[in-house]
């Protein structure tokens, strides 16, 4: 559930969200106009939608599993366990201009390149996302 502040300093419902994640997001982030992006499952980081972004009305408006963001030879050099594929560690956040979720796909490089964009044409190392 989002709620907005309201003049009055209250807080009102703006939308109900259900989530495609079966249990819950690792991580996510909301923008001040209501954009929420979820990444990965929880118990199963790297499987299903990892990477998901929903309308300040709740709908979904893309979502991508590993296979949509990366080569099959990527996803084998990422670290396996018996319930997760580890393709992001160390931070990710937003810009301030909150138009760009930086991650971090390498724990000893604390910032990557990799930039899906909140808006309709965002480029990233030769990949288009959000579109």
């Amino acid at each position: 559930m989002f709620y907005h502040r309201q003049g009055d300093g209250s807080y009102g419902l703006g939308a109900t969200v259900t989530l495609l994640n079966p249990v819950a997001p690792v991580e996510f982030f909301v923008s001040d106009q209501g954009y929420l992006i979820t990444l990965d499952n929880w118990h199963n980081m790297g499987y299903g939608k990892v990477l998901a972004l929903y309308g300040p009305d709740g709908a979904p408006i893309k979502s991508y599993e590993l296979k949509d963001l990366f080569s099959e030879e990527e996803i084998s050099r990422f670290e396996h366990s018996v319930s997760s594929i580890w393709w992001h560690k160390g931070p990710a956040y937003v810009d301030e201009d909150q138009k760009v979720l930086f991650i971090s796909l390498d724990d000893k490089e604390p910032i990557s390149s990799w930039m899906p964009r909140w808006g309709p044409t965002g480029r990233a190392n030769g990949r288009t996302w959000f579109t």
